[in-house]
């Protein structure tokens, strides 16, 4: 009776600590949307009140506008080209697991990537729907830069396959995968200059399409996208 009682507890505590992290999921994602309103309804309030306030800065920068169409139309597009070139440069380079990468600001390794018949601990576990699997993937990734890098800024991976379809994790599965591992992820708070942390992702796919082969650990940060190729 005793070890049952013990049982139970344990069973207890690991649920709580499941919707302590399916909590603080959901709170980062609302504070995402609410970010990105924010980025469509401020640029115009902006524009508002310049254009009640300066009217007559409109119809300088009007002229200003011609002047300047008609000078790049002449002058050669040398940063639209750079730029062009280092997206490019990105795209092509196809990395390999525990290859390092350096983005602007960020600096990651994809350390693992493998195939998953379960996830999750001894009473908390979750498996594939019929004909699918998962694929785990552990990686870090440091902030390199010289000032702290804030939550919606973090680079995020994706799964693509062969033909460039792309799937995203599986909340639940990652949950509970999480339990198994002594991450060290910081959810909502910022990322200080120098720290590193581990983080990981479960993926539910097909079987069958998996066994064809070409697929990639897509890891996008600092407006570029990254390959890891992982079979």
């Amino acid at each position: 009776m005793s070890k049952e009682k013990q049982q139970s507890r344990e069973q207890k505590k690991v649920q709580k600590i499941i919707w302590a992290i399916t909590l603080l999921i959901i709170v980062w994602m609302g504070i995402y949307v609410l970010k990105d309103v924010y980025k469509l309804y401020n640029p115009d309030k902006n524009f508002n009140r310049t254009t009640e306030s300066t009217p007559n800065l409109i119809e300088s920068s009007v002229d200003a506008g011609i002047k300047n169409k008609s000078d790049n139309q002449n002058a050669p597009n040398e940063n639209k080209s750079d730029i062009k070139t280092e997206t490019k440069k990105a795209e092509q380079v196809v990395y390999k697991v525990n290859d390092t990468i350096n983005a602007n600001n960020l600096e990651f390794i994809v350390t693992l990537a493998q195939e998953e018949k379960q996830v999750g601990s001894q009473y908390f576990e979750s498996k594939p729907s019929e004909g699918g699997i998962y694929v785990a993937v552990q990686w870090r990734y440091k902030n390199i830069s010289d000032k702290p890098i804030g939550t919606l800024s973090r680079p995020r991976i994706n799964l693509v396959d062969n033909d460039g379809t792309s799937y995203n994790s599986d909340a639940g599965a990652t949950v509970y995968y999480s339990t198994e591992l002594k991450l060290d992820r910081k959810i909502i708070s910022d990322l200080n200059p120098d720290i590193s942390v581990k983080d990981a992702q479960v993926f539910e796919i097909s079987k069958e399409g998996y066994a064809k082969g070409g697929w990639n650990v897509v890891i996008k940060a600092d407006s570029n996208e990254y390959k890891v190729n992982i079979n």
